[in-house]
């Protein structure tokens, strides 16, 4: 999805799904490797991580 095309109704789904937010890229901007000032992650505001740890999370059962 282009952020573009329907920012809102993507961060309403955020909201909805209990997400912690988005990470977005710069419209127009060249795919590189390594840092930019390019991408941004959004939070959505009161998210707390350890209020919404999954149980069954396969990264827990090493």
């Amino acid at each position: 999805m282009i952020a573009t095309d329907d920012g809102e109704w993507l961060w309403q789904q955020i909201l909805a799904l209990q997400l912690e937010g988005i990470v977005t890229e710069h419209a127009g901007s060249l795919c590189t490797g390594g840092v930019s000032d390019d991408w941004r992650k959004i939070k959505r505001t009161g998210y707390h991580a350890q209020a919404h740890k999954r149980e069954n999370s396969s990264s827990t059962h090493l």
